[in-house]
């Protein structure tokens, strides 16, 4: 089950990978959340490990929210922050 936002400082950081599945970098939550919300993620490994609930919707009342996975590939281009491979180590 996907941790709260109460939970957050247990979340590991999110792989983020090229839409071809080259390892880019690693990203926090809520750079993963605004490329969620940004329609950038194009798919997804590993389970959902954080969900993120919005507000509500004053149409119908329901609530939106998002789920974040360990590894997204995103669509576009990434900076790599100065590495051309993140360290895919077993603290990470």
């Amino acid at each position: 089950m996907p941790a709260t936002l109460t939970e957050f400082h247990r979340v590991p950081r999110i792989l983020r990978l090229s839409i071809a599945g080259t390892p880019m970098e690693w990203v926090s939550w809520q750079e993963a959340v605004c490329l969620y919300a940004r329609e950038l993620v194009v798919w997804t490994l590993g389970d959902a490990v954080l969900k993120i609930r919005g507000g509500t919707s004053r149409l119908d009342g329901s609530r939106s929210a998002i789920n974040i996975h360990s590894i997204i590939a995103c669509q576009g281009h990434g900076q790599t922050r100065g590495r051309t491979i993140p360290p895919l180590t077993n603290r990470a």
